[in-house]
């Protein structure tokens, strides 16, 4: 009996260990080939594939400039008899940045040019820049470009004697009794300051003169016009040059023709000469102009953004 029950335990054993095998053979990839003297088998394995994350680039914007100009009034001023010029400059960090440019001002003609450094001190210098596209612009207005790492310049300007007004301005008027060896100087300047045009732009950098003069005693006087420093060598007997002389005018209105004209921000000094006269004085009534280009000022609003990828 008990040796039966000893055959039956090893049947079930060998039963069991028949099922192990069998699963391990499936789960196994085994080479015969391979299969070497010892009798030993090479199992293959597959390796688990990587996972490598993908990166997507990130869009970045930096504010080079954020802020208003009033031409002309601002840090920088470029003037010529013909514009007035408001210059912001910037610096580019990246190279192929986009650079947008956007520009807000009443509906009124401007002109937008960016010029790198050594374009612009060309331009300071008088001399031809190699840029070659100037945007005019009305109202609301977006430049974009593609610039490499450096300095830059917005130079902002309007053709302001295009647009300009004769401003007329009394600079002196009155009665005077001028003595015999006497003379009467008149001293003046046109600033952007003067009363009359203040608030305004002056459109050209030069202006016109008219005299209107009376001399009650029917006879004449030398007129003279010099700048500042010329009037000073004449006032103490040197030898001066006016820019403008008649000799012994009579009454009447003169419009005053210099050598050179006057310009803004200048001193000057009309002159009404009676010291060649021995005995006589002279009554005269006068009244002098200046005749002013201007326009009003332009408010112009400006941003300029750097953007990248990173």
């Amino acid at each position: 009996m008990r040796r039966r029950v000893w055959v039956v335990a090893l049947m079930i054993l060998a039963v069991i260990l028949a099922g192990c095998l069998g699963e391990e053979s499936k789960n196994t990839d085994v080479d015969e080939s391979n299969r070497g003297t010892s009798g030993q088998t090479e199992v293959k394995t597959t390796a688990t594939p990587s996972y490598t994350p993908t990166y997507t680039p990130q869009y970045v914007q930096k504010t080079l400039y954020s802020g208003s100009v009033i031409l002309p009034k601002d840090t920088n001023i470029v003037r010529d008899s013909r514009q007035t010029m408001a210059v912001i400059p910037f610096i580019v960090d990246r190279d192929n940045s986009d650079i947008t440019i956007v520009l807000s001002s009443r509906p009124y003609g401007a002109y937008a040019v960016v010029l790198n450094e050594e374009d612009y001190y060309k331009f300071r210098a008088g001399e031809q820049p190699s840029v070659n596209q100037v945007v005019m612009f009305n109202g609301d207005y977006t430049l974009n470009l593609k610039l490499n790492r450096g300095k830059y310049y917005l130079l902002l300007a309007y053709g302001a004697s295009e647009n300009a007004e004769e401003q007329t301005i009394l600079l002196h008027s009155g009665v005077e009794v001028i003595k015999a060896g006497h003379y009467l100087a008149l001293p003046f300047k046109i600033s952007e300051n003067t009363p009359e045009i203040a608030g305004k732009v002056i459109g050209k950098e030069y202006y016109r003169l008219e005299l209107n003069l009376k001399i009650r005693e029917d006879l004449d006087i030398n007129i003279l016009l010099f700048d500042k420093s010329e009037f000073d060598v004449w006032a103490n007997g040197g030898t001066a040059t006016p820019l403008y002389f008649v000799k012994r005018g009579e009454s009447g209105d003169y419009y005053i023709v210099p050598t050179e004209l006057p310009r803004v921000n200048e001193e000057y000094v009309l002159v009404l000469d009676n010291s060649y006269s021995i005995l006589t004085k002279k009554t005269v009534e006068y009244s002098l102009y200046a005749f002013v280009d201007v326009v009003e000022r332009e408010t112009i609003d400006v941003e300029i953004i750097e953007s990248w990828y990173e």
